[in-house]
Order: C-alpha cells, then sequence, then structure tokens
C-alpha cells in the first residue's frame, strides 16, 4: 500500500501543479483524505505526503518561463505528420509528414518557434487541448538536420508493411497493431460512431488480452512461473511501440515488474503502483492522460474486487469484469452526449477476433506477412461493425461536466473501496447516490434566475445562444462541410448547459457558416419556429426584446445581414452577423444615439466591417470575433484590431479562448 499511497499523492501533486485540471485535483484530495483516514496509517500518510512534494515541485518547475532555441532536441513522441521533440526544459511540436523522424533520434533545428494554433470546434476534439496535457503550446519548424540517427526505425518499418494491403485493410490494422490513424477507413469512422473504436486500438485493453492467451497456451507447456518469464520477454519485445502508446506500456511495465518483484513478495497492488510511478518517471505529463488515469484505474479496481472475484464462477466472474469494464468507460462515453446502447455487447463479440487479429498481425510484421489471413479476418471485423451500425441506435444523453466527472470516478473508487474493507452500507449509499446525483444535474434549476449568453465556437463561422430563465434564441448555427456541426457541436453544447429545446432560430442572413446546420440541427433537436426576415422584428420573448437596424435594401447577401440589439445579463449586445460599413454608416446616420456594452464583430473581423465611426457611435467595453484559427481569409484583420485597440475597447476571441460565455442572474 505505501507505493499506492506515494502515487495517489505524486498524481494530486502534478495536478495542483498544473492547475488547469482543478476538479480533478479536488477528487484526489477527496479520496487521498477518506483512504488515509480509513487506514489510520502513520506511514501511508508520509508516503502520500511524499508524493505531494515531489508531485508539487514538478508541477510548478514546468510552469517556469524556460526554452528557447538549444543546441539539439530529442525526439520524445509521434503521431501521423508530427513528432514531440524536446529541449533541456521544453517540448514543442514539430510537423513531419515524411515520417522521417523516429523516437530517440537527436535533431539539430534552426528556425523558430511560435505559438500552436490551429481550428478548434465546441465539444469536438481539440488537438490544441490535447498538445497541451503533454506540456506543448508551442511548435518549431526551421531547418533540421541530424546529430544522432536511431538505427532501428520502427515507423518506416510500420509503414512499408501496410504498404502491402489496401487501404481499407491498412487503415484497420493501422489502428489496430500501431495506433495510427490512416484516412480512408469507414469502419472506423463507423466504429467511433459505435463508441467500440477502444476494441480497434492499439492499447492495453487488447495488448494485454493478447498476452493472457499467449500466457494461457505456454501453461500447457511450462510451469506459471515459466510462462510468465517467457510472455514478459516477449512484452519487452513490444517496447519501441510502447513507447509511443501508453496503454501498451503500462502493460510492458506491470508484466516485468510481475517477474521481477512478485519473488520478492510484493503485492499485486505495490508492483501496479509501481509501475505507474516509473512511467510519470519517463514522462509526468502522463498524469493528465486519458489512457494513463483510465489504465491504471481500471486496473486497481479490479485488483481491489480480486477477492470476491475469486470466490465466482467463471461466468460470474466475466460479467463483473465486463460490468466494470463498460460502467468504468461510462463518462467517456457519454462525453459526446450520445450513449450507443448496444456498444458494450458488440465489443464483447468484437474482443476477440480483434485480440486475434492483432496476435496474427504482429507475428506477421515480425516474421512473414500473412495478407489473405490479415485480410479475411479484416473482412469479419468490417462485416460486424457494418451490421452493427444498422441494428444499433444512439441516445442523446447529457455529459458529465469535468467536476461530474470527477465526482464519477472518487464515487466508483470509493464504492470498491468500501465493498473491499466489508463497510457495505457506505457502498450501498455511494451506487445509490451517484445515479441520483447524475439525475438531478439533468434539471435545470439554474433556470429560475439565471440568463446567459454564448459565442459558441464554431470555427470560420456565427452561433450565438441567448437564454433568459427557460426561453432560449439560437442566432446563426454555424455550418461546416467537412462534419455535422449540429450533432458534433451544438446539441452536446445545448445538453451540457442543460437546455432541451430552442424557441427560435434567427437567420442572420443565408450564408452557409451561419445557417449551414440549420436543417440538421432541426431534424435532431427541438425547434419551434425560424425567424429570418426584417419584418419578424421587433422580436419580444419572455423579458427579451430583439430590435433590427438593418431595414434596407441590398442585393448582396451581406448587405441583408440582421444587425440585432438586444438586452440580456444586464448587458447590450449589438449583434451585426455579416453587415459591411455601407450598412454601418446608414445606421450612423438613422440611430445616432445607438449604443451597446458588447458588439459582435462584423464579418468575423473582416476589414469590410467594423468601421472607426460606428465604433464611436457604439461605445462598446467588449468586442466579439467569431473566426476560426489560421483561417484562410486572414481575419481578424490587423486594420479592425487596430481600431478596437486604439478606442481601448478588450477584443475577445474564439479562435484564442474557445466558446465565450457571458451569465447574469435575478
Amino acid at each position: 500500500m505505501k507505493a499506492f499511497f506515494l502515487l495517489l499523492g505524486l498524481l494530486l501533486g502534478l495536478g495542483i501543479g498544473k492547475w488547469e485540471d482543478v476538479p480533478f485535483c479536488v477528487c484526489l484530495i477527496v479520496f487521498a483524505i477518506l483512504i488515509c483516514f480509513l487506514c489510520r496509517g502513520k506511514k501511508a500518510v508520509r508516503h502520500y505526503l511524499c508524493g505531494l512534494g515531489i508531485g508539487l515541485c514538478f508541477g510548478l518547475v514546468s510552469f517556469l518561463p524556460l526554452g528557447g532555441s538549444a543546441p539539439f532536441y530529442v525526439v520524445t513522441g509521434r503521431g501521423n505528420g508530427y513528432v514531440f521533440v524536446r529541449s533541456l526544459f521544453k517540448s514543442y511540436y514539430l510537423i513531419d509528414k515524411q515520417g522521417n523522424y523516429e523516437i530517440g533520434d537527436i535533431l539539430k533545428i534552426e528556425g523558430s518557434i511560435v505559438p500552436y494554433k490551429a481550428n478548434t470546434y465546441e465539444s469536438r476534439f481539440s488537438f490544441v487541448a490535447y498538445l497541451s496535457s503533454y506540456g506543448i503550446k508551442e511548435e518549431i519548424s526551421g531547418k533540421v538536420s541530424y546529430l544522432v540517427k536511431m538505427p532501428l526505425r520502427p515507423f518506416s518499418y510500420e509503414s512499408a508493411f501496410l504498404s502491402r494491403f489496401d487501404g481499407g485493410v491498412a487503415s484497420v490494422l493501422g489502428k489496430l497493431l500501431f495506433g495510427r490513424s490512416l484516412d480512408g477507413s469507414e469502419v472506423l469512422q463507423m466504429a467511433s460512431a459505435l463508441q467500440i473504436l477502444y476494441v480497434l486500438s492499439s492499447g492495453g485493453l487488447l495488448f494485454g488480452a493478447l498476452l493472457r492467451g499467449l500466457e494461457r497456451l505456454l501453461s500447457l507447456f511450462l510451469s506459471k512461473e515459466k510462462s510468465s518469464f517467457v510472455v514478459a520477454i516477449v512484452a519487452a519485445l513490444f517496447l519501441p511501440l510502447g513507447l509511443r502508446k501508453i496503454g501498451i506500456l503500462r502493460v510492458i511495465l506491470t508484466r516485468n515488474l510481475k517477474v521481477i518483484l512478485g519473488k520478492r513478495g510484493f503485492s499485486a497492488l505495490s508492483i501496479t503502483s509501481i509501475a505507474a510511478i516509473l512511467m510519470l518517471e519517463i514522462n509526468p505529463y502522463f498524469a493528465f492522460q486519458s489512457a494513463y488515469l483510465l489504465g491504471f484505474g481500471l486496473s486497481f479496481s479490479f485488483l481491489f474486487v480480486g477477492p470476491l472475484m475469486d470466490e465466482m464462477t467463471k461466468r460470474k466472474k466475466a460479467a463483473l469484469g465486463f460490468g466494470l469494464l463498460h460502467l468504468f468507460l461510462l463518462p467517456l462515453h457519454i462525453a459526446s452526449s450520445r450513449l450507443a446502447i448496444l456498444s458494450p455487447f458488440i465489443a464483447m463479440v468484437l474482443l476477440p477476433i480483434a485480440t486475434l487479429t492483432m496476435g496474427i498481425g504482429y507475428l506477421s510484421f515480425l516474421i512473414a506477412p500473412f495478407p489473405h489471413v490479415l485480410g479475411g479476418l479484416v473482412s469479419v471485423i468490417e462485416a460486424i461493425v457494418t451490421f452493427a451500425s444498422k441494428i444499433s441506435f444512439l441516445l442523446w444523453i447529457p455529459s458529465l461536466s469535468s467536476v461530474g466527472m470527477a465526482i464519477f470516478y472518487a464515487g466508483y473508487g470509493l464504492a470498491i473501496y468500501f465493498h473491499e474493507i466489508s463497510f457495505r452500507r457506505l457502498r450501498n449509499g455511494v451506487m445509490v447516490g451517484l445515479p441520483c446525483l447524475y439525475l438531478l444535474s439533468l434539471v435545470p434549476f439554474g433556470y429560475a434566475f439565471t440568463s446567459e449568453v454564448a459565442f459558441i465556437n464554431v470555427g470560420q463561422g456565427d452561433s450565438i445562444l441567448l437564454r433568459d430563465h427557460d426561453k432560449v434564441v439560437l442566432m446563426d448555427t454555424g455550418g461546416n462541410r467537412g462534419f455535422d456541426m449540429a450533432t458534433e457541436s451544438l446539441i452536446p453544447f445545448f445538453l451540457k448547459r442543460r437546455i432541451y429545446h430552442i424557441d427560435a432560430i434567427i437567420e442572420s442572413h443565408g450564408d452557409f457558416d451561419h445557417v449551414g446546420a440549420e436543417s440538421s440541427l432541426m431534424k435532431n433537436f427541438r425547434v419551434k419556429k425560424v425567424l429570418r426576415e426584417p419584418s419578424d422584428f421587433p422580436y419580444r420573448i419572455g423579458r427579451m426584446k430583439f430590435e433590427n437596424f438593418n431595414h434596407y435594401p441590398s442585393s448582396d447577401e451581406n448587405g441583408k445581414s440582421l444587425v440585432l440589439k438586444v438586452t440580456i445579463t444586464g448587458r447590450t449586445f449589438l449583434l451585426t452577423g455579416d453587415a459591411p460599413k455601407e450598412v454601418e454608416r446608414k445606421i450612423i446616420q438613422d440611430h445616432p444615439d445607438l449604443r451597446c456594452d458588447i458588439l459582435k464583430v462584423g464579418h468575423h473581423g473582416s476589414n469590410t466591417s467594423t468601421g472607426g465611426a460606428f465604433l464611436d457611435l457604439l461605445k462598446p467595453k467588449e468586442a466579439i470575433i467569431s473566426c476560426g484559427g489560421k483561417n484562410s481569409y486572414g481575419h481578424p484583420h490587423a486594420e479592425v484590431l487596430n481600431e478596437l485597440r486604439k478606442r481601448g475597447i478588450a477584443i475577445r476571441r474564439t479562435d484564442e479562448e474557445g466558446t465565450i460565455l457571458y451569465q447574469g442572474y435575478g
């Protein structure tokens, strides 16, 4: 237990040092205090405090302004088209579309270092946040040369191996064997929608199942001790892959430590804890990776219920393991506000086939290619996933907040611990309390006394949510040609805010980046009416009154853009759509007394809108610019930014902040 408490303190210290994960810190604080209290051991508390101090020191050091150009950089990680490089004190993102660099290469880079920027969208995966979880916030580019080139090039070998297969099979094998996301696989897209992609991903779940199968096979010919030793050696052979995949590295370390420390009387709990600590020594930022936290969290939960499972039959043991696994994954499954009802059962069918495919795939990669066998197995996987996509259905369900997720996993751990120490009443209380808390969280109690305005991050587009008590209006929906903005961004955001209907959608004008998601939204969400004509205004709903200031005829779509004024959250907002300067000049002439607190800058910060005279009339305190990161239009233009700064107007941008939220009470 000493190593376990040391690990808890270490994770908590890292979380506090990073400080971005406040709910994570709170969860660990509560969990650690309760465990220490129940154990009542001074030694446990000392180890916990030691880990806390070490983690806190590293977390605080990571915020020091260290970095800049360095004499060399070591490649520490890689993905598809990029690598992570590290100087002595700091890590950076480096583009590597050709797959030239391998982990361990030492490079000389002569070039520039700039903050990393990319387009992000509300409720969708954010690559910027992903890099930040590895402590990477800057991109390095320039002339790259080798100082030391690793002789072993596994990434190149993987690419050569996958080139033997056609596109669909290569995509599935790339994901299954090496964790590589190749383009052009409908099967993987369907698996993602079905929430079973983790079964087809190279990770600890499949790799661990593969090694357990190998161990059972070897036990027919060897003793248990020798079987474990052989499996540990086999696992170690995959270390180059484990350096890129957290789950595989976890299994490799745990397996080898079991052989080394098991003979010396170390318990499974201590061995797993030591493996987790060693991984943090390799890379402390693993503490902020879901693969690390979930992998070890699930391992600890199985260890704590181990004595109970030992007394069960094989069927009951399998059922309990199946239930624990999917209960543990539930918060992640509903993170997109959708739950694939049949996903656990599809995963159960797919798991043995995926494990077999992984085993034969690795043999094929290491020894000799078996293209026909692997092609046949992938065809079976494709058939299962395709059939499942036809019979499965998705249930819209509000996701857990970061605080809710922290409470869930703290409660999950406590319930298992209370069961282990025979505190049945406390266990039952936690098991009943967690779903009750979630159901209560679905009720929008805040509607009774709050209002809000959200400038939703829809990339290069506009979408503005206005809610006053239970009355909800959406001005524009955004739109994207590459994905369904309504189902992947807007609806998950609404459910996150506990909004279950839209009273009215207001179209500022007909451009796709403003109304492209409207039809899908109306198919998948309850919308009562749509307003798009100047004659629809003024429009009153609840305490909100929308006034339109653009009644001027125009042949240009932007020239027809509604310019709406509304007072909500104790502030006056002017929402200008893409209205050009010509419209602004007419408004200045006809409405010389017009003022606002918050201005939604016209046309995403283009210099065709937001003239200096218009700003002088409105006198806003803040200006909101809704635009996409690194957009091809160059929005927002420097001319507009200068006009705003010259007048002391605070600038807020969705490409920098994400969704921008204003709230009011009363």
